[in-house]
């Protein structure tokens, strides 16, 4: 009987470990939410190792939901330790093809917090659901978005600079139409010289008239460009650039160009 109680113990705290190793999720503003949901600036070009192998359910499904426990195909001996923090991605290959060279999308699905590991897989809860999560989604460290003190769109904002114009490269969740309050990346980054904050203008060549249209966009067809809207630079990193769209007279499109205010 003592022996038995004994097991029972060690049980009890080997199980209660995990849970005393968690911190509590990051409180984030509802910008940094949506900014942490957005396509990241620079994916990541190395091998993703870590990545969803299903949940903890009765019957076998390939979709799942802050519902849902994952399980991840590494523990401990892969480096995943109980409490760490991760992003789920994946990388969508739906839709046409755009008239210029892009890079596949990289979709955000949610963040997650591994509660429990072994030497082989973990478990992990779901603190943000951005979108549906899959087997195979693969698995990134999960930083805190840190927004610029102009992110609303406060302060000044020079003349826009047409000599160095950018192009929208795509939105949230791989959208090509992209409306205020949403994010979207831009092919232009530090390497161009932008920054956090920088102000941007988006302007359209009004001889495309459809956003799926295979026409090159182009300014020199002697049509002046048409004001669309403006947005704010968030994170910049190599030729990529994270803009969160201000206001907007119409939906931006993947394509537009977004001219640096100076």
């Amino acid at each position: 009987m003592r022996s038995s109680l004994l097991v029972l113990v060690g049980l009890v705290v080997t199980a209660a470990a995990p849970a005393a190793a968690q911190t509590e999720p990051p409180v984030l503003s509802a910008a940094e939410t949506a900014a942490a949901c957005a396509p990241p600036v620079a994916p990541r070009s190395a091998k993703h190792a870590l990545r969803v192998l299903g949940s903890q359910d009765v019957l076998p499904r390939t979709t799942f939901d802050d519902r849902d426990l994952l399980v991840v195909n590494g523990g401990t001996s892969a480096g995943v330790q109980i409490g760490s923090r991760f992003f789920v991605r994946r990388q969508s290959y739906f839709g046409m093809r755009r008239p210029y060279d892009a890079p596949v999308d990289v979709i955000t699905d949610a963040w997650i917090q591994v509660i429990a590991a072994n030497e082989a897989t973990a478990i992990a809860r779901v603190e943000h659901l951005c979108g549906a999560i899959f087997v195979d989604d693969y698995l990134e460290p999960f930083e805190v978005p840190h927004l610029p003190a102009n992110a609303d769109g406060s302060g000044p904002a020079g003349a826009p600079d047409f000599s160095k114009m950018a192009r929208v490269v795509t939105g949230l969740d791989g959208h090509r139409t992209i409306v205020a309050g949403e994010f979207v990346i831009i092919d232009h980054g530090a390497e161009q010289g932008i920054e956090p904050g920088t102000k941007l203008s988006l302007y359209r060549d009004i001889v495309v008239v459809r956003p799926y249209s295979s026409m090159i966009l182009s300014a020199e067809q002697g049509v002046p460009l048409t004001w669309i809207g403006e947005a704010v630079v968030v994170s910049a990193d190599g030729s990529k650039s994270q803009a969160k769209v201000l206001r907007t007279r119409d939906g931006v499109w993947d394509g537009d160009y977004a001219v640096l205010r100076r």
